[in-house]
């Protein structure tokens, strides 16, 4: 994929164009710094953007006014995957985790089917020892993630804490 969602709109943000953006990243100054995001393929450019440290506010290039916002609304914010900045050896971008494999003790026991940051806490959904289930993405259930291999390590003790299994 050549786009990664980074992020949605929700609604204007008072009269001048401005749009209040729910954002998909820990990193709301680097969210801004992209300056381009790509909705339904075109791409907008940031004329002006800040954060309250939870939501991000833009007003995009040749939108003015609130009517001119509202046809934002609910849109999907995308960037470009050459956008994104190189990590370190121990960050990963949470696109990174669905479809990769999960490891117990070294051993292969399921993989990330969707990643759901909707909510206060990061779900993982897999399958994992034959079955659907989920948990939340917390340290004491996770030991690593190998990004070149794809492999999610687990704490098996930790996960048995927070995994829920499906009926």
């Amino acid at each position: 994929m050549d786009n990664i969602l980074i992020g949605k709109v929700l609604k204007p943000q008072g009269i001048k164009g401005e749009v209040k953006v729910k954002v998909f990243t820990a990193d709301l100054d680097q969210f801004l710094l992209y300056g381009k995001f790509i909705i339904d393929g075109k791409e907008f450019n940031i004329i002006k953007g800040r954060h309250d440290n939870s939501f991000a506010y833009i007003q995009f290039e040749g939108y003015k006014t609130m009517n001119d916002a509202e046809t934002l609304r609910d849109k999907e914010l995308y960037i470009k995957r050459s956008s994104l900045r190189e990590l370190e050896e121990d960050e990963y971008y949470l696109a990174e985790l669905e479809n990769s494999s999960l490891y117990v003790d070294g051993k292969e026991v399921g993989v990330v089917k969707k990643v759901d940051d909707s909510t206060r806490n990061i779900v993982l959904y897999v399958n994992v020892y034959g079955k659907a289930a989920c948990f939340p993405l917390a340290k004491k259930a996770i030991e690593s993630f190998d990004r070149k291999k794809g492999i999610l390590n687990l704490n098996e003790k930790g996960l048995k804490e927070v995994i829920l299994f499906e009926d």
